[in-house]
């Protein structure tokens, strides 16, 4: 069969490529050398930050409406709740990185951003801690995704919509031939108009012919044992992040003994 695009790794990203295209009525096939929603890559775990408020570069917060809207149609599609807006709370110095940069964001693009007084602090978050010389401010937008329901919600779809979609199904190789990709796969050979990489740490064996090189970065994540409902999201505990000297810290309600 003549494919329009063949989509490499069905992670976060490459099973929301393959759902969009598929939606958009191309003949899509999708590759995954593992599972579907497996533990071995980045879209492995529970939970994953979703903000509107990016200090990073104002110019995200466009994407990140676009976003929220996407979300909430997988989720009325596949009639499961992926987005919960817990609040996100931040905390860092006034001039560091983190709070400019929300304020700069918020203030361009009118964005809810509820500064939280010292008093107001211990009141309404008496779990977390804020340091001396830090600030702290609530973004209602915020919140969390369950990411790997997102992953299997975006495959369903994908399938509903008509893409074949392989699992368990490690490429070996690819190449451009006389203006069609080939993908070599399983002792198969498939073709396609068009080609989308989204294989996360594996990319630098799949893309190693075009010179370049992809740094891959590992973030470190921990859980610890708190006390039974401190940090439940059955209590609204919020999604938090701070700006500290040894770097940015972030993490989520317990889910163990919310609601979700």
């Amino acid at each position: 069969m003549q494919y329009d695009v063949i989509v490499l790794g069905l992670g976060g990203v490459g099973s929301s490529a393959a759902y969009h295209l598929a939606k958009a009525g191309r003949r899509v096939l999708g590759l995954e050398q593992f599972s579907c929603a497996h533990s071995k890559g980045s879209s492995h775990g529970e939970t994953r930050a979703i903000r509107k408020a990016y200090f990073e570069h104002p110019s995200y917060v466009p994407l990140l409406h676009s976003s929220y809207a996407a979300w909430r149609e997988l989720e009325e599609l596949s009639g499961s709740q992926l987005l919960f807006e817990q609040g996100l709370l931040e905390i860092g110095p006034p001039q560091g990185v983190l709070i400019k940069g929300l304020r700069e964001a918020c203030q361009q693009h009118q964005l809810e951003l509820q500064d939280v007084s010292r008093n107001e602090f211990r009141k309404r978050f008496p779990n977390f801690l804020l340091p001396s010389g830090s600030e702290a401010v609530f973004e209602p937008d915020g919140g969390f995704l369950l990411v790997e329901d997102c992953v299997r919600c975006f495959c369903e779809g994908a399938k509903d919509l008509g893409a074949e979609l392989r699992f368990n199904s490690a490429v070996s190789g690819w190449r451009v031939r006389e203006g069609k990709v080939e993908v070599a796969c399983g002792g198969e050979i498939v073709r396609a108009e068009r080609l989308v990489v989204a294989a996360g740490a594996w990319s630098n064996e799949l893309l190693c012919d075009l010179g370049f090189e992809i740094r891959i970065l590992r973030k470190h994540l921990h859980w610890y044992r708190v006390p039974q409902g401190m940090f439940a999201g059955n209590l609204s505990s919020p999604v938090f992040f701070y700006d500290t000297p040894d770097g940015f810290y972030y993490g989520f309600p317990s889910l163990e003994f919310g609601d979700f």
